[in-house]
């Protein structure tokens, strides 16, 4: 659309728009309408200066929520950590702290769970070489004393009691050796 306006010389200037045009027309009649491209253009370098701001500031806070959400929970494993280390170098007895209801709660308590059941195996491991010593001293001791006190005049009687410790000895020493090997 041209307009011609005459300025005060006399001479005309000519002023244009550039319009946006959509048509809808029906049998009975057509409806025009235009508006200016100049506010279209105004809306789109406003929405274009908007999403340069917007964009980044999104963006920046996005990643500061994921650093704080990633931190909260690395905070929670590395106290599991810091609770095992410690549980380690006190040869056991001790639990990890389990700070949340979430995966890393879970986390805690599956490891104290396993913790439980290392100190009942600990504990059952204990008594057993504790009774295995005792079952290994009891023909050690009787060797001992019967060699100790023994008649040389009845050496062959001392000698196949002797003989019969040892084999006690030996056979729960090859009861150990499959156990230990079974396990």
């Amino acid at each position: 659309v041209e307009s011609h306006e005459d300025d005060h010389e006399g001479e005309s200037e000519i002023e244009r728009y550039e319009l946006r045009v959509a048509t809808a027309s029906s049998p009975s009649a057509t409806v025009v309408i235009a508006s200016e491209l100049e506010s279209v253009d105004q809306t789109l370098s406003e929405s274009a200066a908007l999403l340069l701001i917007g964009i980044p500031l999104v963006a920046a806070a996005g990643a500061a929520l994921l650093w704080n959400t990633s931190g909260r929970s690395l905070r929670a494993v590395e106290a599991i950590r810091v609770d095992a280390e410690a549980i380690t170098s006190s040869r056991g007895g001790g639990r990890v702290r389990a700070t949340s209801d979430d995966e890393v709660g879970e986390l805690a308590s599956t490891l104290n769970d396993m913790l439980d059941r290392l100190d009942a195996n600990a504990i059952t491991l204990r008594r057993f070489v504790s009774d295995a010593s005792h079952e290994i001293r009891s023909p050690i001791t009787n060797i001992r004393a019967r060699v100790e006190t023994g008649d040389p005049d009845h050496w062959h009687d001392l000698r196949n009691d002797v003989v019969g410790e040892v084999e006690r000895i030996e056979s729960i020493i090859d009861d150990l050796t499959y156990l230990a090997r079974s396990d």
